[in-house]
């Protein structure tokens, strides 16, 4: 099963092998000038790591993928033309994305990585990038336009925007069913242990709230306050 976590300074080897390979395997599927055999370069690498951005996707075997995940507005997004953004909601981009053509579903695995942080996904290819193209539309990527890069060459703009669920009665009656079934088997307090400091737990969280279409740190305050208003209520029968 595949997994990501943040890139350390002692994956930097395997992550410029990966790119060697994605830039081997533009070349040979039309795709010759995206890349190039220069891009991205060992300097931009190594900030992406340093600053936290670049993440790698792995399994048991190793890594296989890369990808860097900015948030914030991308300043190559303002101006679009050809097409509009599907809206302006705060998003995340995944930039650098590369796999070394070992295992299937790396932009998958990105993707929902990616899901935790926002609902907006944005990403952007070379037009010859035919592969890519037919992968973002297989994850559910709408294309929205053509932007420029800061040299100015073009690329074509792709958004994934995930539906939000709002916190509904239906929801929260299925809340307060767990809470039974937890306090029949015998669990007096049902929680989730959510620290932001804590990245393994964070991913476990986001994961887990993502069933519910809300952000983890919301769908976690909301199913600690049923827990407390459902204890309160069974206090207070007694």
């Amino acid at each position: 099963m595949l997994s990501v976590r943040k890139a350390k300074k002692e994956d930097f080897d395997t992550i410029m092998s990966i790119y060697g390979v994605a830039q081997e395997f533009m070349i040979s599927t039309g795709n010759p000038n995206q890349w190039r055999r220069s891009h991205p370069a060992a300097d931009l690498i190594m900030d992406d790591i340093e600053k936290g951005i670049s993440h790698v996707i792995y399994d048991a075997d190793g890594i296989h993928g890369v990808f860097a995940l900015c948030e914030g507005e991308d300043p190559t997004y303002g101006y679009i033309e050809d097409g509009e953004w599907l809206n302006e909601d705060p998003y995340v981009t995944i930039h650098r994305i590369a796999g070394d053509q070992k295992v299937h579903g790396i932009l998958s695995c990105a993707v929902e990585y990616c899901r935790a942080y926002s609902n907006s996904i944005r990403i952007d290819t070379h037009k010859d990038n035919k592969v890519m193209q037919h992968a973002l539309a297989g994850n559910g990527f709408k294309r929205c336009g053509i932007i420029y890069l800061l040299n100015g060459d073009p690329r074509v703009a792709f958004q994934l925007e995930v539906p939000s669920m709002d916190i509904s009665e239906d929801l929260i009656s299925n809340v307060m069913k767990h809470l039974d079934n937890e306090t029949a088997g015998g669990s007096m307090r049902m929680s989730v242990n959510f620290d932001e400091s804590q990245k393994e737990e964070s991913i476990v969280s986001h994961k887990c709230c993502h069933a519910y279409g809300n952000p983890a740190t919301d769908t976690i305050a909301k199913l600690d306050m049923y827990s407390d208003l459902y204890l309160k209520d069974m206090e207070e029968t007694e």
